[in-house]
């Protein structure tokens, strides 16, 4: 018999983001969750998965958190639910940089924007 087996790490972006706070860098940015996990591969084909650890990327400082489990997997199952910097573990402090962000959509802006070219609030 022959058996091709392995073990690697996903990851999978969850479709959920949101405009906040960093606890990192103070700025506004938008807020990407993803899951990080380990898989045990049968034949190139992936069969179970384990050590599953929810991140949130900001785009402001580009700071990686670790996510609340709990929280982590009601997003998984497609629940809404608020995040409050109680629930984000600092993993990796970004680095800050002097880009500016829609507090309202997130989105980069140029620094002569009076207004949002995305979600049209003004810039304060």
């Amino acid at each position: 018999m022959f058996f091709v087996v392995g073990i690697n790490q996903g990851q999978k972006e969850l479709d959920y983001s949101f405009v906040t706070s960093c606890p990192s860098c103070s700025s506004f940015g938008r807020a990407q969750i993803f899951v990080l996990y380990s898989q045990l591969l049968l034949f190139f084909i992936p069969t179970i998965k384990w050590g599953k650890r929810y991140m949130v990327r900001l785009n402001c400082c580009d700071s990686l958190f670790e996510l609340n489990k709990e929280k982590g997997k009601q997003i998984e199952s497609g629940f809404s639910v608020s995040i409050s910097p109680e629930d984000l573990t600092l993993v990796q402090k970004g680095s800050f940089s002097s880009k500016t962000y829609c507090t309202n959509c997130g989105s980069e802006l140029d620094s002569s924007c009076e207004y949002c070219p995305h979600c049209g609030v003004k810039i304060m």
